[in-house]
């Protein structure tokens, strides 16, 4: 039970809230909309930009399993630490320019959406292939997508993502 219920909360709901925030911001940055349309190719990098920018995990909770400084204060052994995850793709020594949203950024897969080392998410792979596609499908049929509200986020603090997001399909 514990891990169909993993695996639904990891290799669908994430998806699920990457493919809404896509959406958001490819309606929010038409310039990087047209740049797809003339160049769909870069599809991956966009995805991967979104997950720089708007990851659904948020964070992740790991234990120490050393002693470990960290900027100055040392973190015991054994000391629960919750990382947020999502602040790491807005690091300005990693990202110049972090908050602009840019489907050519040379290191956007540099982000840790899907975490790293022996915690790297063994989905990662599909996820990317189904947000890729999904976003792809969804700008072909409907270009003039736009959001009319922000809709309803979900009241969560490790997967972020929307309720609801009521969209115009055409212009």
């Amino acid at each position: 039970m514990v891990t169909a219920m993993f695996l639904l909360a990891a290799g669908f709901e994430t998806t699920t809230h990457l493919v809404s925030a896509g959406a958001v911001t490819l309606a929010a940055h038409p310039d990087q909309a047209a740049l797809l349309d003339a160049e769909p190719e870069r599809w991956p990098d966009a995805v991967d930009e979104l997950l720089r920018r708007e990851g659904p995990v948020t964070r992740a909770a790991r234990r120490a399993v050393g002693d470990v400084a960290i900027a100055g204060t040392t973190v015991p052994a054994g000391t629960l630490v919750l990382v947020h995850v999502a602040a790491t793709g807005h690091d300005p020594a990693v990202f110049p320019d972090p908050d602009r949203f840019d489907v050519r950024r040379p290191n956007a897969r540099a982000h840790l959406a899907f975490s790293h080392g022996p915690h790297h998410c063994l989905g990662a792979g599909l996820a990317r292939l189904e947000a890729a596609t999904a976003l792809a499908a969804l700008h072909r049929r409907f270009p003039a997508l736009t959001p009319v509200g922000p809709g309803q986020r979900r009241p969560t603090v490790l997967v972020a993502g929307r309720a609801t997001l009521p969209v115009r399909l055409h212009a």
